[in-house]
């Protein structure tokens, strides 16, 4: 089954989509000009780091060559290392001669940030008596 644009079905990986085509603002642009991210440049997913090796083909094939992985230490510790994903990374690469490189650009380095970690964070804002 093939996912709508802007996603890529991608084994081993959810939710990848092509954030190209969104619209952005221009401060200085003139009136009715309008701009967008050009597609087949930035793709946004989930963890990267259980990408299977016929994954990372899939990325390749993309044209992927670089991946920001903003994940916070704990959320990395939590859902296992990048040793095995870099190792990966590195195989395909010399398989194919088209390298991957992950580069670690938390957001919040040693917070956890996970998705689990935020949606209770969230629980307890909305709590009742938290109004301000």
């Amino acid at each position: 089954m093939s996912l709508p644009a802007p996603f890529a079905n991608i084994p081993s990986i959810h939710n990848l989509r092509d954030i190209g085509g969104y619209s952005i603002s221009q401060p200085n642009s003139s009136a009715g000009s309008t701009q967008s991210v050009r597609k087949g440049i930035v793709y946004r997913s989930t963890d990267p780091s259980k990408l299977s090796l016929d994954g990372i083909a899939e990325l390749q094939k993309l044209g992927i060559t670089t991946i920001f992985d903003l994940r916070a230490g704990p959320e990395i510790e939590k859902h296992g290392g990048v040793d095995d994903f870099v190792a990966k990374l590195e195989e395909a690469s010399s398989k194919s001669g088209r390298r991957i490189q992950r580069i670690w650009t938390p957001v919040f380095e040693e917070q956890d940030y996970s998705p689990e970690s935020v949606a209770l964070r969230y629980r307890e804002y909305a709590k009742e008596g938290t109004e301000v």
